[in-house]
């Protein structure tokens, strides 16, 4: 697998990230440490992903 660094952006704000790309397959993956950053609903009867923006919620 190849790693590359790179700067991603979500609701406003600027994410530093690995995107990983496999060998064989294709595609390019974003690690878990910016899903563990982000406030995100997968919603999968309606297919969607919805990101939370602001700072709200008991744990901020």
């Amino acid at each position: 697998m190849c790693t590359a660094h790179a700067l991603a952006e979500a609701c406003g704000e600027r994410l530093e990230v690995y995107v990983e790309t496999p060998l064989y397959g294709g595609g390019r993956l974003v690690g878990r440490e910016v899903l563990n950053r982000l406030r995100l609903l997968l919603d999968g009867p309606r297919a969607m992903a919805c990101l939370q923006a602001g700072s709200e919620g008991p744990d901020q």
